[in-house]
């Protein structure tokens, strides 16, 4: 083609579009064929050469000292819940030792009501006097405090506890100082709790008074706001030792005496009383005036469980709850409520054990203004055996005890309350509490309660309590059942966590565990904060049957079906039973951007002692199927005790292998747990570090290992460290790398290096067990570089450093494995010089590094010494087998490599200075024995997106004949502006593009080639799937109408209920017959003002995603668009998980229906909606209920006193509140 035809055919080109024409681009399938093929196979060996997969591979062929064994995994769970058990157990001694303490020094004590004393108050120390009137100025003492590692570097002081008391509780009371003064004695209990189980974090002792002694001691932090508001009382593990479970209906008067400030007091009693509800209660609410109705229609007739879901809805019940009016019908809504009640018992007596309902405690709570009778015939009825406690909220800080409403909690067992104002319904909506626990207490049952999961006030992250009540013990309060409080003991998830090594569960394996109502515990798709880094409100009631989903489609079956797999999974496990099952699931990856379909195995089994059930994840042939190299350390002791010792030859070689003589960042250690060490080991070091330390140790003792370590963990990871050591010579002349400078040793080095020969070259040197100790070597050792002679013919050990030449040349190549790339094949026939001679002089300049991850958390990289760009791989994957390079790699063919590139919104897999994206490369490493295949490791490498992209355009450049230096003069090339080229991997996320604002987002998402991303949908190219996220958060728009007008503040409302204080008869009775309203005059002509108010509220949301299926391509075609025609073509890229996409850039069509890949709200019918709230899950209750007792004496059932506001005050109120408007006014 001419220079002048070319010019002429721009010519035509621009004046089509003048004119409005479109020139097709012609998008020729075979062409693109060759580029996908070419691509792929230059692809591969670069891939290859790089990674050192093929190397490694024939490196782990052909050693004879490992096996391929199936993993049991009844075995493993078994193991690892023994493990857990006598971990927990610990944790119960520990609270008991608590308990008993101060049990014993409360009934030694002498109670002193004029006693002075002085302790740190956590909200105190450390603080500045206010002045001169400051009555706190004794408590502002120093205290020392020192960040400490094992309390997640909170500053803590680790040989005193601090007392936090509430806001509402007075720091001198005297039952405060008595009760702290008799529990000092707790700071030497708490430490030898700590010293003889150190992994112990916090310990405490709740006192009924409200203060809290905390151990270590710390600093209280105040909320955003300022405000400490917490309350020992009110927390889940202090109300749920101190009572049994309860069935509970709540009655709220509405009634039209109720109105002004006396409803809000109602709601906010209301609030209060389901805030000390947990997970084993049941509850609903009603209102009465004329007529009794559930505050939530979808609850109608039932009770439900007290989770954060159910309560909440009752919460928005209450904020959309009409205004007080009508006549109060007492009478029905007592029935209603009994008859509830009842139903409730009888239901849950044909549901045994299993079924609905707390099946304990059963309590009624009125919240009213006064009552007109006692409805001794509805209680004589329905409550002839008082097993129904009746709790009474009179409301109203001006009217007097009202007896009627007195007698209705003293008859049943109950407790009466005046709550007078919206400040005194914290300190008295929970007065039942220590009403319900009087059977226990004076049964003097110490029963042991675990909570569910919930984040830390204080900072240790997710974390359960196990909890014990604290009696008085004195023999002449007995009959009265005073509860002390409660004393705890707290169990981070990450320390149960460090109980299921990562290794044992292989790639893709994880452990959870599920409580008695089938909630999480902890699960690895457990997600407790929402994007702004805020809790959830539900996030401790997420049930299991929401994380683990099956791949069924959730459209055909409900959420709770019995015939879904995991609510048999669920069902089981809730039921304490031991046993296994598989499962196809879906996965979706931890930033939510992918989603997997794996074959899971469970296998499950109960935690003894504990409301708990505990699971492990095998995944498919890779998790069961186990890699054994040759073992360091054996297990000498024949009797499974666990003595190790090892090959002192061996054990050299690894330390050898692991901590090297080079560059230390060349391997990086998973961080898991090698060794269990102890508080001051763990403030010096490192896991990783802990794992060099004890095996130099180890070496330096005769090979005896601390049974504190891991032995199968040090064994796999030596094992791979040995196995891998040959990739550093590899790496090393592929890379051309230049000689290192030697390393100068310390004469200090050179003796240990001397003395670890001698020890591997007397093999028969006697060592006495009883010798060996646990002190720390310090500074750790260094090891000497290679070329420091270190060996003798006859040591039988030889430097871990050997040329790349040596190591293939004496390899027997495997039938079975993958044909071998030509520059590999090359060297295989080099001479022994010990060259690469085919090796370029220097290496691709976009490859950045190479690398591998093995099963024993070992990784090894290798910096491109040519290149200028750096990458932080060692620092942002470092724990192997839990990484998505090796996950994706885990599920792929041995011949496939899997690129990747940062997502949007990733951090991770960019240059050091992030300046540049980069392609990770990953394949997985197989091991072969008998016929079964172990995943050995993942390898790989990194290249710079830029030169990956090159690499791609230059490849459609030199295949066209006549594309010479001028790439714009070809007419199908991706040089050529008119034709998009698009690398999309398997999900459809973008890996390769012209444009850069493009990568790493889905196609799906670019509205320029939408109607080519719906033909692939249409021909199958990609397969859509609807998945829902049950632990979603959506955002919700409440419009507020403010009056401008206050009527809770207004004096004149004030004395208008003050004059109803001394008319209460005739307006009670008035009201109720409904002759009666109390209006409010402030809101008489006052102006009313909206504002929208932004919330996020727990939701669930349907969540869009594809997976290719490559095994339909490749496909062609185009797309009729209104004035063109969009061609395209796709094809695979051999040998990855890419797809070449290109397509017409030029023809333009409009979208009318675009694909929405933001996550959406799903939203149910009502009726729906209703039934999957009714619908009670399976779950078990607690095996501890105590519900009364013989000798309890519940003549104490509350006091009042009516509050008579004085005439003067309320006068001077007026005047104060006149001079104010006037001034403001004025202003």
């Amino acid at each position: 083609m001419t220079e002048l035809t070319l010019i002429y055919l721009r010519l035509l080109l621009i004046t089509g579009v003048l004119v409005g024409a479109t020139i097709d681009v012609n998008i020729d399938k075979a062409t693109v064929a060759q580029w996908a093929e070419t691509f792929g196979s230059k692809l591969y060996e670069i891939s290859l050469k790089y990674s050192g997969a093929e190397f490694l591979r024939r490196e782990y062929e052909k050693r004879d000292d490992m096996r391929v064994e199936r993993a049991n995994g009844m075995e493993i769970v078994e193991e690892m819940a023994t493990n857990m058990e006598k971990m927990l157990e610990a944790k119960v001694h520990a609270v008991e030792n608590l308990r008993n303490k101060v049990e014993d020094a409360h009934e030694n004590h002498d109670y002193n009501e004029s006693t002075e004393f002085e302790y740190f108050n956590s909200n105190l120390i450390n603080t500045e006097t206010t002045g001169r009137d400051d009555r706190d100025a004794q408590l502002r003492k120093p205290f020392h405090l020192d960040p400490n590692v094992h309390f997640n570097n909170i500053s803590v002081n680790i040989n005193q506890s601090t007392v936090q008391v509430p806001a509402n509780v007075y720091n001198f009371g005297p039952d405060v100082l008595n009760g702290v003064e008799e529990t000092e004695f707790l700071d030497d209990v708490f430490q030898q709790n700590y010293e003889a189980d150190p992994t112990l974090t916090w310990q405490y002792f709740g006192h009924n008074t409200g203060f809290f002694r905390n151990y270590p001691g710390i600093q209280w932090e105040k909320d955003s706001q300022g405000l400490d508001l917490y309350d020992c009382r009110k927390r889940g593990w202090y109300i749920s030792s101190a009572t049994s479970p309860k069935d509970i209906v709540i009655l709220v008067d509405t009634s039209g005496s109720m109105t002004g400030v006396r409803i809000e007091i109602a709601k906010h009693t209301v609030n209060t009383i389901m805030g000390t509800l947990g997970d084993d209660d049941f509850f609903n609410v009603l209102t009465f005036s004329d007529d009794a109705q559930f505050i939530q229609p979808c609850f109608n007739g039932t009770l439900v469980q007290a989770n954060a879901d159910n309560k909440n809805l009752i919460k928005q019940g209450l904020s959309r709850m009409p205004d007080p009016k009508n006549m109060a019908n007492l009478n029905d809504a007592l029935t209603g409520a009994f008859d509830l009640l009842e139903s409730f018992q009888n239901r849950t007596e044909r549901f045994n054990n299993t079924g609905t309902g707390a099946n304990c405690n059963q309590a009624l709570m009125l919240i009213t203004d006064g009552a007109h009778e006692t409805f001794e015939d509805v209680f004589d009825k329905y409550n002839e055996d008082r097993h129904v406690r009746v709790f009474t909220y009179l409301i109203g800080g001006d009217i007097k005890d009202d007896p009627n409403v007195q007698n209705m909690s003293c008859s049943n067992k109950g407790y009466y309350t005046r709550i007078g104002a919206i400040a005194d319904v914290e300190e008295n909506a929970s007065k039942y509490i220590h009403v319900l626990s009087r059977p226990m207490v004076i049964e003097q049952h110490h029963i042991t309660v675990w909570t569910n999961v919930y984040m830390d006030t204080l900072g240790l992250h997710l974390m359960t309590t196990v909890s014990q009540p604290v009696f008085n013990k004195k023999e002449s309060n007995r009959e009265q059942g005073i509860l002390l409080g409660v004393a705890g003991v707290d169990v981070p998830v990450k320390e149960l966590l460090k109980l299921t090594p990562p290794y044992k569960l292989g790639v893709n394996g994880y452990p959870f565990a599920i409580t008695n109502n089938g909630y999480i515990l902890y699960h690895p798709d457990l997600r407790p904060k929402d994007s702004y880094g805020n809790l959830k409100p539900n996030y401790n009631s997420v049930d299991l049957a929401e994380v683990e989903l099956s791949d069924v489609d959730e459209q055909e079956f409900e959420r709770t079906s019995l015939d879904l797999d995991q609510i048999q999974l669920r069902t089981a496990m809730v039921d304490r039973k031991t046993g296994y099952m598989n499962m196809t699931v879906r996965i979706h990856s931890k930033d939510m951007k992918r989603l997997y379909f794996r074959l899971n195995h469970y296998y499950y089994t109960d935690l003894a002692m504990t409301p708990f059930s505990f699971g492990i994840v095998l995944s498919g042939e890779a998790g069961h199927n186990q890699l054994i190299g040759y073992e360091t350390f054996t297990d000498t002791s024949g009797d499974g005790s666990g003595s190790f010792i090892a090959d002192l030859c061996l054990l050299r070689e690894g330390i050898d292998n692991l901590f090297g003589y080079e560059e230390t960042d060349r391997v990086v250690l998973a961080n898991w747990i090698y060794c269990n060490l102890n508080n001051t080991e763990a403030r010096r070091m490192s896991s990783p570090k802990a794992l060099e330390t004890y095996l130099h140790l180890a070496m330096d003792n005769g090979g005896y290992l601390s049974d504190k370590c891991d032995a199968h963990l040090m064994n796999h990871v030596i094992f791979d460290a040995n196995v891998t050591q040959p990739l550093i010579s590899y790496w090393e002349d592929i890379y051309s790398a230049p000689a290192q400078d030697p390393v100068t040793l310390s004469n200090e080095t050179l003796a240990t290096i001397a003395r670890y020969q001698a020890l591997c070259n007397n093999e028969t040197l006697e060592t006495d067990a009883n010798m060996v100790t646990d002190t720390l070597i310090n500074p750790i050792l260094q090891m000497a570089t290679d070329n420091i002679p270190l060996t003798t013919s006859d040591t039988g050990w030889s430097p871990p450093f050997t040329s790349i030449s040596n190591t293939i040349e004496n390899e027997e190549t495997s039938t079975d494995t993958p044909s071998t790339p030509s520059f590999l094949e090359s060297t295989q026939d080099e001479s022994s010089e010990g060259n690469v001679t085919d090796m370029p002089e220097f290496p691709r300049p976009g490859i950045i590094l190479s690398f591998v991850g093995t099963k024993g958390g070992l990784t090894r990289v290798f910096q491109n010494p040519h290149s200028d760009k750096q990458s932080n791989f060692g620092k942002e994957f470092v724990n192997t087998v839990e990484e998505e390079y090796y996950q994706r790699a885990s599920s792929s063919p041995t011949d496939k490599f899997i690129y990747s590139v940062p997502l949007q919104g990733q951090q991770d897999g960019f240059t050091s200075d992030s300046s540049e994206y980069l392609v990770t490369a990953s394949t997985a490493v197989l091991v072969k024995r008998d016929n079964k295949s172990s995943l050995a490791a993942a390898i790989g490498h990194q290249m710079l997106l830029d030169d990956f992209r090159d690499l791609l355009m230059e490849t459609t450049l030199n295949l066209m004949e006549d594309c010479n230096d001028v790439a714009y003069h070809c007419e199908l090339t991706c040089y050529n502006d008119s034709v998009g080229c698009y690398l999309l991997d398997e999900h459809g996320y973008v890996v390769v593009s012209k444009e850069q604002a493009e990568v790493g987002v889905q196609f799906a998402s670019l509205t320029q080639h939408a109607v080519v991303f719906d033909a692939m949908l249409e021909r199958n190219v990609f397969t859509e799937i609807k998945h829902i996220d049950y632990q979603a958060m959506c955002t919700e728009i409440i419009i507020n109408v403010n009056n401008a007008a206050s009527h809770l503040l207004d004096p004149l409302i004030s004395l208008g209920t003050f004059v109803m204080g001394f008319t209460k008869q005739l307006i009670l009775v008035l009201s109720h017959l409904g002759l009666f309203y109390s209006r409010d005059d402030s809101f008489v002509g006052a102006s009313t003002s909206t504002s929208e108010e932004v919330i996020y509220e727990p939701c669930d949301q349907e969540m869009l995603y594809f997976i290719a299926q490559s095994e339909r391509l490749p496909k062609d075609g185009y797309v009729q668009c209104q004035y063109c025609r969009k061609s395209y073509s796709i094809h695979n890229v051999p040998h990855s998980n890419l797809i070449l996409l290109v397509v017409d850039s030029d023809c333009e069509c409009v979208v009318t229906d675009p694909i929405n890949l933001q996550p959406t709200k799903v939203v149910y019918n009502s009726v729906e909606w209703c039934e999957r709230l009714r619908t009670q899950t399976h779950r078990r209750r607690p095996e501890s209920c105590h519900s009364e007792h013989d000798l309890e004496n519940s003549t104490d059932c509350g006091r009042g006193t009516w509050l008579r506001p004085s005439m003067s005050w309320m006068l001077l109120m007026l005047l104060l509140k006149a001079i104010l408007t006037q001034a403001s006014l004025r202003s």
